[in-house]
């Protein structure tokens, strides 16, 4: 059963262009691809010290079901570094018929801008409930929001 996709596969746009001499206007078709499956924005609890599930370390937990994974959940830990944010600890949990190609960690640093100040690929594929053998610097000032983006979910 799949869940969702996103692919690479943006707007696909087909051009046929003749040359000038001809007379040829040229044609063009456009598809419109899937729409993409991401988390909303969430605020991170930031780890000060201390092991991942401490109080001073807390782990933030980010509810899948948005994306169509009902019941799993992605987990992380986000320490302050200097002026940039140590991304740890990845996991998803929740499901272990679970498959998911292209994972990204998308940031929005308080600079007001409408897109992602910058995205990082977390993995390119996983299946099942597990660690991701990644970790990731994100270089943001001040106030951090996240999102999840993934290519592709199924269900096997």
């Amino acid at each position: 059963m799949i869940a969702g996709y996103a692919g690479v596969m943006w707007r696909v746009l087909a051009l046929s262009v003749l040359p000038a001499a001809c007379g040829g206007a040229g044609t063009q078709a456009t598809v419109d691809a899937p729409p993409a499956l991401s988390t909303g924005r969430f605020t991170p609890l930031l780890c000060t010290g201390g092991n991942p599930g401490d109080p001073t370390c807390p782990i933030t937990i980010v509810d899948l079901s948005g994306v169509g994974i009902a019941g799993a959940r992605f987990e992380l830990v986000v320490q302050p570094l200097g002026q940039d944010f140590y991304v740890t600890n990845l996991q998803l949990t929740g499901s272990s018929t679970l498959h998911v190609d292209g994972v990204y960690l998308e940031w929005w640093d308080g600079t007001g801008s409408t897109g992602p100040t910058g995205s990082v690929l977390l993995a390119m594929s996983l299946d099942g409930s597990g660690t991701f053998p990644s970790q990731a610097l994100l270089g943001a000032a001040g106030p951090i929001q996240l999102s999840l983006r993934f290519d592709a979910v199924t269900s096997q």
